[in-house]
């Protein structure tokens, strides 16, 4: 890896990423969707309930189990040696990244609710 940057610099050599994670990572940072620009219209609000998305999506596992199994790699057997799945970029589409960033479909999860606060501070605004 020629990349610098702390995450890279906290993995042991062997260790490889989550193709799916990078993907969404990807998408969320500026791939074909970019989630990240859509932030900058967005309040505070609306960008943490994307978060949480997220985050409920990558604790469901419909998608991929990547998470838990890069915890069983790093911290449980510490073989270091995680079996990803999709093993492969080839194998994600579209339509498996888009779940990342859709509401939650099941009535035991609720979307994030945040009060409404019409008087924000001006620093508490998203600017473009």
């Amino acid at each position: 890896m020629t990349n610098t940057s702390t995450e890279f610099k906290l993995l042991p050599k062997s260790y490889t990423l989550s193709c799916i994670s990078e993907t969404v990572k990807g998408h969320q940072d500026g791939g074909n969707k970019p989630k990240i620009r859509e932030g900058r219209l967005q309040g505070v609000g609306q960008c943490l309930v994307r978060e949480y998305r997220m985050v409920c999506h990558v604790l469901r596992r419909k998608v991929s189990k990547d998470f838990f199994e890069g915890c069983r790699a790093i911290l449980l057997d510490k073989d270091k040696n995680p079996k990803w799945e999709p093993s492969r970029l080839e194998l994600i589409n579209n339509e498996m990244v888009d779940h990342y960033f859709s509401k939650v479909d099941d009535e035991d999860w609720e979307d994030l609710k945040l009060p409404d606060r019409p008087n924000l501070p001006a620093y508490a605004v998203a600017k473009l």
